[in-house]
């Protein structure tokens, strides 16, 4: 399962906060462990993951406060489920059947499942969703209640971006869509993602890409000051033109372009046509060069027989000119 298809829904869980049983979830479990910004919940089995996950989650939130530029005023819930029946119970049905863990900013909570309640890969994934999750409680304590008005790329794109989940499988899934034509139009990511797997690591690909962009040409400010002039009224795309200097539009434009030189490169590097030719080309390369070594061992050895035999001729004329020298003399 990719690594992006473990994150809750955002949309989801901005509405979640108006029925999670806060209270009823605090009663279920008797562990409860408090750090500088976390306090967790969970049943005592669990005791050594949740002090774990507190452990990520502070690391996680030291590096995200420093790239948005808030630090939450109040303690954030961590409530860890021992099983998928308790998540479930918690959460619902508006969470899809891929995630392992969900943020609910407005009330400051993620609510994430031990990694037993999964039995697979997760325990080493697992700090990279807590920090996927903190990112959207720390946005959702700069925003308050005008966090709904952040499109969904920017929430994931800084999410993932956060969370540092890239790798090469994202790069072609980013290049194959391009070169596909596929690339989802970033308002239409604004609100909500595709429920399929395939297409919702897409929309995560696409989000965490454009965040870069944005990072790397405008400046590590550029997503913060887009927050700042939300938080102090602005709509986002106003907020946004007065930080980047660009529309979202112009902006999408800009970005496209470059995916389309920069990870179509990459996917057809790494496709497996291109895989197998460039398997064939450096067999060709390895064949003609070691012809071209054999060659130049033969010429060597034809010009050390030359040499040889020239030398031998030489000391061997030599050697009959002075026998018959030798030989004529009259004594």
């Amino acid at each position: 399962m990719g690594l992006a298809l473990r994150f809750g829904s955002i949309e989801a869980v901005i509405l979640l906060s108006s029925f999670f049983p806060m209270g009823t979830a605090v009663g279920d479990w008797g562990g409860r462990i408090e750090s500088a910004h976390f306090l967790a919940f969970f049943s005592e089995r669990d005791r050594k993951v949740a002090e774990e996950m507190v452990r990520m989650a502070e690391r996680a939130c030291r590096r995200i406060t420093a790239d948005i530029g808030i630090e939450p005023d109040e303690r954030i819930h961590i409530y860890v489920c021992g099983t998928k029946a308790e998540f479930r119970r918690l959460l619902g049905n508006s969470v899809q059947e891929w995630a392992a863990a969900v943020a609910i900013p407005s009330i400051k909570a993620i609510v994430a499942m031990a990694p037993r309640a999964l039995g697979d890969s997760y325990p080493g994934e697992m700090g990279r969703i807590i920090a996927h999750e903190v990112t959207h409680v720390v946005i959702g304590a700069l925003l308050g209640d005008r966090v709904g008005i952040i499109p969904r790329w920017v929430h994931e794109g800084m999410a993932t971006y956060e969370s540092g989940e890239w790798g090469l499988g994202w790069s072609w899934t980013l290049g194959s869509a391009a070169v596909a034509g596929r690339l989802i139009p970033l308002s239409d990511i604004s609100y909500e993602f595709p429920d399929g797997s395939s297409d919702a690591l897409l929309a995560y690909a696409q989000s965490y890409s454009a965040i870069s962009y944005i990072m790397r040409k405008f400046g590590p400010g550029a997503i913060r000051d887009v927050l700042v002039g939300v938080k102090e009224g602005l709509g986002f795309e106003d907020a946004f033109i007065r930080a980047i200097g660009l529309s979202p539009g112009e902006f999408e434009e800009i970005w496209r372009s470059y995916v389309r030189k920069h990870y179509t490169f990459i996917t057809a590097f790494t496709s497996s046509t291109m895989f197998w030719f460039v398997v064939s080309l450096l067999f060709l390369l390895a064949y003609f060069a070691k012809k071209r070594k054999e060659r130049e061992r033969m010429r060597r050895w034809e010009m050390e027989e030359l040499l040889y035999r020239g030398r031998y001729e030489i000391e061997n004329g030599r050697d009959e000119g002075e026998d018959e020298g030798r030989g004529g003399e009259k004594i």
